[in-house]
This record gives structure tokens, C-alpha cells and sequence, in this order.
């Protein structure tokens, strides 16, 4: 993820340094930063959300296309706005 390497560039460190630093195996931060799509993995909600705090925001757990949809439904829930969520995520047919 191109977001996640310039806020790392931008602090002057390596992957390796910033792994270390926030306590992430280096081989997996190579794995959610890859520039070949095929071969990028996802981090899991917990990574995402430690990597939004290391980051001071800049990377979000939104900005993983996988956890987005996780983080719109936390967002409405943080909002009071569960009938949103439910009336988006409940397939047709089946009762509310």
C-alpha cells in the first residue's frame, strides 16, 4: 500500500526500522505493502487499527479495500445509525 510506504519514507525510516519500532514482523509488512496486487496481502482488523495509531491517522483502516466496509459499519454505528447497517448488510427477503 502506496500510503503506508510514503508515511514510512516520510519518517525517515526502512520497513525493517518501522516494523521493528511498532512491533510487526517484517516479512508481513512486506506482504501488505507489495506493488503487485496479486501478491499483497490484507492486515487483519487488530493490524489495521495498530498501523491507523502508528501512523497518527494518515493510514486508515478504510484505506484497506478489504476493511473498508468494516470501518463504514463501525463509522454508522459510532453515529447511532445501526438501522443503516442493517437495512445495507440484509439480504432480500429475509426479516429484519
Amino acid at each position: 500500500m502506496q500510503k503506508l510506504i510514503r508515511h514510512i519514507q516520510d519518517a525517515n525510516l526502512t520497513l525493517r526500522e518501522f516494523a521493528r519500532r511498532e512491533g510487526i514482523s517484517p516479512s508481513f509488512l512486506s506482504e501488505i505493502t507489495a506493488t503487485d496486487a496479486k501478491k499483497r496481502k490484507s492486515p487483519s482488523l487488530a493490524m489495521a487499527l495498530k498501523l491507523q495509531k502508528a501512523t497518527h491517522g494518515e493510514v486508515a483502516v478504510s484505506d484497506w479495500p478489504k476493511l473498508a466496509e468494516v470501518a463504514a459499519a463501525v463509522h454508522e454505528l459510532k453515529r447511532g445509525n445501526a438501522d443503516a447497517i442493517r437495512q445495507e448488510h440484509t439480504p432480500k427477503g429475509v426479516a429484519q
